[in-house]
């Protein structure tokens, strides 16, 4: 998908995994190690089918980034679940978060998912009212027991 000079794909191989890792860092700083970062990608991608879209310039730098995965449960039936999304810090507010969005939801669709959810931390108020903005909708609250 290409829109405003931005194209949105799939990233393919450890590379190009490799190469996501500085703007996965900037939305969880825990991901501190490179190498961490690319066996646990690859071990997602394997157990669930965990999946990295970016969002590219014209010039190939990579400006934003998602990470989800397709599934099924009984309360929600196919859906596309996206657990990771971040813009880089000096290109937010420019549409990049609005063009991956697009992006998912047509994905979701050629899935023959019926819905997209995302969870989104409580602090994270300009998320919040981006979302809103892009149609979602808030329907719950996720509820964590740390073992």
């Amino acid at each position: 998908m290409q829109r405003e000079g931005i194209t949105v794909r799939l990233l393919h191989g450890l590379e190009e995994i490799r190469t996501s890792c500085p703007l996965m860092q900037q939305l969880r700083p825990n991901q501190s190690d490179e190498e961490s970062y690319v066996q646990q990608v690859g071990r997602q991608q394997q157990n669930t089918g965990y999946n990295l879209v970016g969002a590219f310039d014209s010039d190939g730098r990579l400006l934003g980034l998602a990470g989800f995965v397709c599934s099924e449960m009984l309360s929600r039936g196919s859906y596309l679940y996206v657990d990771d999304l971040v813009i880089d810090e000096g290109h937010r507010g420019q549409g990049i978060g609005r063009i991956i969005i697009s992006w998912l939801r047509a994905h979701a669709r050629n899935l023959g998912c019926s819905s997209l959810h995302l969870d989104c931390s409580n602090h994270r108020l300009d998320s919040h009212r981006f979302y809103r903005r892009e149609g979602l909708e808030d329907r719950s609250l996720h509820f964590v027991l740390d073992l």
